[in-house]
C-alpha cells in the first residue's frame, strides 16, 4: 500500500490510497513540500494506527479525463475568465487575508508580518460588460494595481471589513479597530486611521488555557473575525450596522458589541479550535457558522449564546468532513443554503432544513480548499480557493449527480456520456447535486491559494490570495454561461427573448432591461396590450424578495429521524436550483442597486414597464382596484412613453372599472384622454373605441346591449339596467382579449377592419350624399354624427367607423365625456330620477363646449347632438316626458331617430315613441277634451239671459281646445324631421295623431256652434279668428307646405317613399281654412261647411 503526501493531515482518498490533504504551518517556520519522495519514520501514525510504510509522492492529476465547460471552451478558444495580477510587497510572504472594501474598487490585503503587513490595492478594471472595460490582454498593464502600505500594530490573521470600518485579528487575543477613508484610499500611505484595540483574550500566564490531549495547541490568534451583516432593508428594526463582529479565539467564538465596547456574549463552539465563523446575512441577522478542526460544522444563533447554552447550537453535524473544516459560508440568496470546505480537497452543500448529510457535494481539487466563496450574482455558483495551487468556479446544477461519500458499489455515469449521469437504483438514496467546473485559474499561482473572496464593487469577479502576496482579480465572462443557460425560448422563433434569457443569466441586466424595454415600447406603438412573451421576460428580469425567515425552519433535535437529508431533500433541491439557476435569485435586487448595473433611467423605464404589465394582468383577472391605486403612476407613464397607454390598453383600463364605479371609470378615462389629446405625437382617434365604452351602449351599438323602450317604468333606470348590460359587455371583451394574448395577436383586429372599411367607403362615397344629408341641415359635427352611415358597411363597421369620424375632433367628444360624468354623478345610485337635474345637464353645457361655442370654433349643437349615450339620451327624453314637454320630447326623439336611422336605436326610439309618450300624449290630450266638453255642457245648461257667463265659460273651453290643437300641430310638425325614413310605427304614430287631430277639430266645431248659438255672429267670428291665428303660428314649422291648399296639385314622385309629416301638413292646412272661412262669412255657411 502507498501513501501520498500532500499538504497535511491523512485521510482515505481517490481509489482506497490515503491523502495527505492538509496544509502544515507552524508560528515560527513553515514549510512547502515538494513533489519528491519524502523519508518518513517508521513510527509515524496515520489515523491512530502505527505506520512503517514508504510515503511516495504523486504528480498532480491530470484533468484531461474530465469532461467539462472549461475544456470545451478551450477548444472553441473561448476566453472564459478574465484575470488581473498583482502582489503586495510583503517581505515574510506570509500573506493571511483578503476583503473587498464595501463600495469601491479597493481591496485590502493582511499579513503575517510584523511591519508592512496592511495592502490597499486598487481594481481600476471595468464591469466585464462595460464597451469600455480594460480586458487583461498579456500585452497590456493589470488593471490591479497596489496603492498604499501600512503597519498595523500587530500581526493580521484574519479581516473584515464594514462600511468605513476596517477589523483585522492579531496573534495575541486583541483586534484592531480602523477608520477607512474611501475618497483617500487612492493615494499612497492616506486613507486608514486607526482607532483602536480591543482586547478579546488576556495574555497573561496564569490565564492561558491548556489544551486537552490530543487537540491543537491552544492559541491566542484571532484566526476569524468577521462584522456583523448590515440589514439589507430599512425596515428591520433594532439592529445598527457594523455595532457587532465575531471572533474566534481556540475553541472560542466571541460577540462583541462595539457600541458597549465589551464582549456581548461567548461560547465553547468546538471540540478543538475553530478555523471559521462566519455570519449569516439573512434576517434576522443572528445565525453564525462554524468549523474547524473538529470536522464538525455548527450554526449557532448569536440571540441565545451566554443564554441558553444548550439551545444556542441549532444546527449541527458532526463529522462533516474527512479533515479539518478550512471554510463554511451562508448562501447570499438562500438562506437555508451553506457551503463548506475541509482538508479533504470536498466542498459541500447543505440545506438548513435538513440535518446529517449533505445535499450537494463538489470534488475538484487535488489537494486541501483552504477558502471557498459564493458568487455575488448567481445562487448556484461558488468559487474555491486550494492548496494545489489553483482557483476554481463551480455552477451547481439540477442535471448533475455525484455520490454523496465514496462507495465501493455505486456508479454514476459521466455527463455526456452514453450512459448519462444517473445513478444506479440502489445506490439513489447516495446520491447528491453535483457541480459543473466553469472557470479555473491553475497555472499562474506559484504557492497555495489561502484565500478567496466576491468582490463587492465588480459582478462575477473574486479576489484570490496566495500564501506568497499574490493577488488576482479572476472575472467570469459571459462565454462560459453559454452552454448551462437554461433557455426557456427557441433561438429561431423567440430570438428577442432567447436573448433576453442570455443577458439575464450571465447578469447583464443593462442590456437584459433595455431589450425587453425595446419590446414593450414597439409592442405598444403597434397597438398590442402586450408584447409576445412580456409577463414572463419582465418576471424572468424582475428580482425576487428575499425569502422571509417564516417561510422555513431549521429542524430541532428531536426531528432528525424525520428530517435528515435524502431523496426528499434531492429532489427538493433539484427544483430550486431548476427555479433559481432561471430567474434571479431571491434579494438580488440590493445587489444591483450596490453595484449601479442599471442607470436611473433605464430602472424607471423598466418599473414603468413592469408596472403596466402588472395593472393589465391584475385586470385581466378582475382586479381593477389595482388601476385606481396606480393611477398616478400610469399618468406619470404616459408623460414619459406617450404610448405606454395605448388605444387598446385605454380601452381594458377604462372599462374594468366602468362596472364597479361608473363615476371614478369616466373621470380616469377623460384624464387619459386629455393627455392623448396633449400630446402632439399621439392620434386621437386611438381613443375612439374607449369613448364608445365610456359612453356605452352608444347610439351605434346593436339593439341586444340597448335599454329597453320602457326604462322609465323601472326602478333603477340607469344604475341596475345600465350596470348590469356594461359587466356583460366588458366580460365579453375581456374574453376576447385573453383569447388574443393567448394567441399572441396583433392589434385589435375590428380596428384593423374599421380602418379598412373607412378608407373603401370614403373612396365608394365620395361625391355622393346621403339621403339624411339632403334632408336635415349638415354641420361640421353632425357630419361626424352621420359618419359610417352606409348600406355597404356591415353593422360592427359603422360603430367602428362612427366612433373614429367622431374621434377626429375632440372638443366634440370630450365634451360628451364630461356631461356623462355629471350624468352619472346626479343619477347613479339613485332610487328616484332626479329629471330636473337631467333637464339641467342636457341643456346647460359645461364651461369647456361654452367656450368653444363662444369661440366661434364650432357650431352649437342642438340637445338631440349632445352625446352618443344611447342611456343618457334615452333618460333625458323620459324626463321631458316627466315634465310633459310634449313638444321638446318629440323633437329631440324624432331628430335622434333621424340622425341614427341607420343604427339599432332609432327603433329603440321608435319604440320609445310609440309605446311611452304617444299613450301619455293622447291621455293629456283626452284630459283636455274632457274639459272642454265639460265646459261645452255647462254652457249649454246656462239661461239664454246669462250670456256673460256664457262667453266666459265658451272662451275657456275654446282656448283648452286651442291649447291641445297647437300642441298636436307643433308635434306633427316634429314628423318634418323624419325626412323620408322608412321605420315601423311611424305611420301608425302619425295614426294616431291624425286621429287625435281630427277627434280634437270636431270638438273645436261643435264649439264654435255653441258659440254661433249663444253669443252671434260676432262671437263665433272672434273665436275662429283666434283659434285660426294660433294655429298657423304652430304650423310655421311645417315650413310653406303650411300655407298651402290640400288641393294644390302636389303629386310625390313616383316610388318616392312619402313624408310622414305630408298628411299631417294636410289636415293643419285644412283646419287653418276652414277657421278662415268661419272667420270671414256668415255664421251658418261657414259653421256648416265645417260640421
Amino acid at each position: 500500500m502507498t501513501v501520498t503526501v500532500k499538504f497535511g493531515l491523512l485521510t482515505h482518498g481517490w481509489r482506497g490510497k490515503i491523502l495527505w490533504t492538509g496544509r502544515m504551518a507552524s508560528t515560527a517556520t513553515r514549510q512547502s513540500w515538494t513533489h519528491r519522495d519524502v523519508p518518513v519514520p517508521h513510527n509515524l501514525v496515520i489515523g491512530g494506527v502505527q505506520s512503517s510504510l514508504k510515503i511516495q509522492t504523486n504528480e498532480r492529476p491530470t484533468d484531461a479525463w474530465r469532461k467539462s465547460l472549461i475544456l470545451l471552451a478551450k477548444r472553441r478558444h473561448d476566453r472564459i475568465v478574465e484575470t488581473a495580477n498583482a502582489s503586495v510587497t510583503d517581505a515574510a510572504k506570509w500573506a493571511t487575508c483578503i476583503a473587498s472594501v464595501e463600495g469601491t474598487p479597493f481591496v485590502a490585503v493582511g499579513s503575517a508580518a510584523r511591519a508592512n503587513n496592511l495592502f490597499i490595492l486598487e481594481n481600476t478594471a471595468s464591469s466585464k460588460f462595460s464597451s469600455n472595460g480594460n480586458h487583461n490582454d498579456l500585452d497590456s498593464q493589470s488593471p490591479f494595481q497596489l496603492r498604499s502600505a501600512f503597519t498595523a500594530p500587530n500581526p493580521i490573521y484574519s479581516m473584515s471589513i464594514s462600511g468605513s470600518k476596517l477589523l483585522t485579528g492579531g496573534p495575541n487575543g486583541r483586534a484592531q479597530l480602523f477608520e477607512l477613508s474611501q475618497s483617500e484610499l487612492g493615494q499612497k500611505g492616506r486613507g486608514l486611521t486607526h482607532l483602536s484595540e480591543i482586547v478579546l483574550e488576556s495574555t497573561k500566564l496564569e490565564d492561558m488555557r491548556l489544551a486537552p490531549p490530543g487537540t491543537m495547541i491552544c492559541t491566542l490568534r484571532l484566526h476569524c473575525v468577521e462584522f456583523a451583516p448590515m440589514p439589507a432593508r430599512s425596515d428591520i428594526p433594532g439592529v445598527e450596522p457594523a455595532e457587532r463582529f465575531l471572533a474566534t479565539v481556540g475553541r472560542r467564538l466571541v460577540v462583541y458589541d462595539l457600541k458597549a465596547n465589551q464582549v456581548h456574549a461567548s461560547v465553547n463552539a468546538g471540540d478543538d479550535a475553530l478555523k471559521v465563523a462566519s455570519w449569516s446575512p439573512h434576517f434576522p441577522l443572528s445565525l453564525i457558522c462554524t468549523g474547524g478542526i473538529d470536522r464538525a460544522v455548527r450554526v449557532w444563533d448569536a440571540r441565545l449564546i451566554g443564554k441558553n447554552s444548550d439551545e444556542a447550537p441549532v444546527w449541527k453535524v458532526s463529522r462533516a468532513h474527512e479533515g479539518a473544516v478550512t471554510d463554511v459560508r451562508f448562501n447570499p440568496f438562500i438562506p437555508y443554503w451553506m457551503a463548506s470546505a475541509g482538508e479533504d480537497a470536498v466542498v459541500k452543500l447543505w440545506d438548513l432544513r435538513y440535518v446529517k448529510y449533505p445535499v450537494g457535494r463538489i470534488d475538484g481539487h487535488c489537494q486541501s480548499i483552504q477558502s471557498l466563496a459564493w458568487s455575488n450574482t448567481h445562487c448556484e455558483i461558488l468559487t474555491t480557493a486550494s492548496s494545489d495551487r489553483s482557483w476554481r468556479a463551480w455552477s451547481f446544477a439540477p442535471d448533475v449527480s455525484t455520490a454523496r461519500e465514496t462507495y465501493d458499489d455505486i456508479f454514476i455515469g459521466c455527463p455526456g456520456s452514453e450512459w448519462g449521469n444517473l445513478a444506479n437504483a440502489d445506490a439513489q438514496a447516495h446520491v447528491v447535486a453535483g457541480a459543473r467546473l466553469i472557470g479555473e485559474w491553475a497555472s499562474g499561482y506559484t504557492a497555495p491559494v489561502i484565500k478567496v473572496v466576491p468582490s463587492k464593487s465588480h459582478i462575477d469577479a473574486f479576489y484570490g490570495l496566495s500564501a506568497v502576496g499574490e493577488v488576482k482579480s479572476h472575472t467570469i465572462l459571459g462565454e462560459v454561461f453559454e452552454p448551462v443557460i437554461p433557455h426557456r425560448f427557441d433561438a429561431v422563433h423567440d430570438g428577442a427573448a432567447h436573448d433576453v434569457e442570455r443577458s439575464v443569466y450571465i447578469r447583464d441586466m443593462s442590456t437584459a432591461y433595455s431589450d425587453v424595454v425595446s419590446l414593450c415600447r414597439v409592442a405598444r406603438r403597434e397597438g398590442r396590450l402586450l408584447a409576445p412573451k412580456e409577463r414572463e421576460l419582465l418576471d424572468l428580469c424582475s428580482p425576487r424578495s428575499a425569502i422571509e425567515p417564516t417561510t422555513w425552519n431549521i429542524p430541532p433535535p428531536s426531528s432528525e429521524e424525520f428530517r435528515t437529508a435524502g431523496e426528499e431533500a434531492m429532489e427538493r433541491l433539484r427544483r430550486e436550483l431548476e427555479m433559481w439557476t432561471y430567474f434571479l435569485p431571491p434579494g438580488f435586487g440590493d445587489v444591483m442597486a450596490a453595484t449601479g448595473m442599471l442607470k436611473q433611467k433605464l430602472r424607471l423605464e423598466y418599473e414603468m414597464a413592469l408596472l403596466r404589465c402588472n395593472i393589465i394582468s391584475d385586470v385581466l383577472k378582475g382586479g381593477w382596484e389595482t388601476l385606481v391605486k396606480a393611477e398616478k403612476m400610469v399618468c406619470k407613464g404616459m408623460e414619459m412613453d406617450p404610448y405606454y397607454v395605448n388605444g387598446k390598453t385605454l380601452q381594458l383600463f377604462v372599462r374594468s372599472i366602468l362596472p364597479h364605479d361608473l363615476v371614478k371609470g369616466l373621470t380616469l378615462g377623460l384624464k387619459l384622454a386629455e393627455i392623448v389629446e396633449d400630446t402632439p405625437s399621439r392620434s386621437f382617434a386611438d381613443t375612439a373605441e374607449t369613448i364608445g365604452i365610456m359612453l356605452f351602449p352608444t347610439t351605434y351599438d346593436d339593439a341586444k346591449w340597448l335599454p329597453a323602450a320602457d326604462t322609465a317604468d323601472s326602478d333603477h333606470p340607469l344604475a341596475f339596467s345600465r350596470t348590469k348590460i356594461l359587466a356583460e359587455y366588458v366580460e365579453k371583451l375581456l374574453v376576447e382579449d385573453i383569447k388574443d394574448l393567448e394567441s399572441g395577436q396583433g392589434p385589435d383586429q375590428e380596428a384593423k377592419s374599421a380602418t379598412t372599411s373607412a378608407i373603401g367607403l370614403e373612396a365608394a362615397n365620395k361625391g355622393k350624399v346621403s339621403t339624411m344629408e339632403r334632408s336635415v341641415k349638415v354641420t361640421g359635427d353632425r357630419r361626424r354624427l352621420l359618419a359610417g352611415i352606409s348600406g355597404k358597411a356591415l353593422p360592427g363597421e359603422r360603430k367602428c367607423l362612427s366612433l373614429r369620424a367622431l374621434a377626429e375632433d375632440p372638443g366634440l367628444v370630450l365634451p360628451m365625456v364630461r356631461m356623462e360624468i355629471r350624468f352619472a354623478k346626479a343619477i347613479f345610485n339613485r332610487t328616484i330620477v332626479p329629471y330636473d337635474e337631467v333637464i339641467k345637464i342636457f341643456e346647460s353645457p359645461d364651461v369647456e363646449e361654452q367656450d368653444r361655442d363662444a369661440s366661434g370654433t364650432g357650431d352649437k349643437r342642438a340637445t338631440s347632438e349632445r352625446t352618443i349615450s344611447a342611456y343618457a339620451n334615452q333618460v333625458y327624453l323620459d324626463a321631458l316626458l316627466e315634465h310633459k314637454r310634449w313638444v321638446d320630447y318629440f323633437s329631440v326623439c324624432f331628430d335622434l331617430i333621424a340622425l341614427y336611422v341607420a343604427h339599432d336605436f332609432s327603433r329603440v326610439l321608435v319604440t320609445h315613441a310609440d309605446t311611452m309618450a304617444l299613450p301619455q300624449l293622447k291621455s293629456y290630450i283626452d284630459d283636455k277634451y274632457q274639459v272642454a266638453t265639460a265646459k261645452l255642457a255647462q254652457a249649454l245648461q246656462l239661461p239664454s239671459t246669462s250670456t256673460d257667463a256664457a262667453r266666459e265659460i265658451l272662451t275657456s273651453g275654446m282656448g283648452v281646445l286651442k291649447e291641445a290643437l297647437v300642441l298636436l300641430v307643433k308635434v306633427g310638425a316634429s314628423f318634418l324631421k323624419l325626412g323620408n325614413v322608412e321605420r315601423e310605427g311611424v305611420d301608425k304614430m302619425r295614426g294616431t295623431v291624425l286621429k287625435i287631430f281630427s277627434q280634437l277639430s270636431g270638438s273645436l266645431f261643435r264649439t264654435l256652434d255653441v258659440i254661433e248659438r249663444m253669443l252671434g255672429a260676432g262671437g263665433v267670428r272672434e273665436a275662429a279668428q283666434n283659434a285660426q291665428s294660433a294655429i298657423k303660428d304652430a304650423a310655421q314649422a311645417l315650413g310653406p307646405t303650411a300655407r298651402k291648399t290640400s288641393g294644390s296639385g302636389s303629386v310625390p314622385p313616383t316610388g318616392a317613399v312619402p313624408n310622414p309629416a305630408g298628411e299631417v301638413t294636410s289636415e293643419v292646412t285644412s283646419l287653418i281654412e276652414q277657421l278662415g272661412k268661419v272667420g270671414r262669412t256668415e255664421v251658418g255657411a261657414s259653421v256648416g261647411s265645417g260640421v
